[in-house]
């Protein structure tokens, strides 16, 4: 049981930045508008900070949310244009390519 418990909390652990990696280097991209920015005060006095964004895709528009730390969060404004990276197959999974865990490369040079 404690094997599976282990499995279980590693895949949840490392999801977030594997998904961001395959995101980035198979994924479309697009400009995205901000729409919102949304931090809620947790009970025991923490922050979590969220920015909500809209792109059109193939598959129509999508809203979507993305989690950011404190810094990050900062620097972002409501109708601000960045780029989002999506799944061509599922376009509600995606992330902002400023934030997210992998730059693309090409010949050793960064993309972003």
């Amino acid at each position: 049981m404690l094997t599976f418990l282990n499995l279980a909390l590693e895949l949840a652990i490392w999801y977030g930045p594997l998904n961001h990696r395959r995101l980035i280097r198979y994924g479309q991209p697009a400009v995205a508008t901000v729409k919102k920015r949304i931090a809620y005060a947790g009970a025991k006095g923490g922050v979590t900070y969220f920015v909500n964004y809209s792109f059109s895709s193939p598959q129509g528009v999508i809203q979507a949310d993305d989690k950011l730390d404190k810094n990050d969060f900062a620097v972002v404004r409501e109708g601000q244009k960045l780029t989002v990276v999506y799944d061509p197959k599922n376009a509600q999974n995606c992330t902002l390519y400023r934030f997210a865990h992998f730059r693309a490369e090409q010949s050793g040079r960064s993309l972003g």
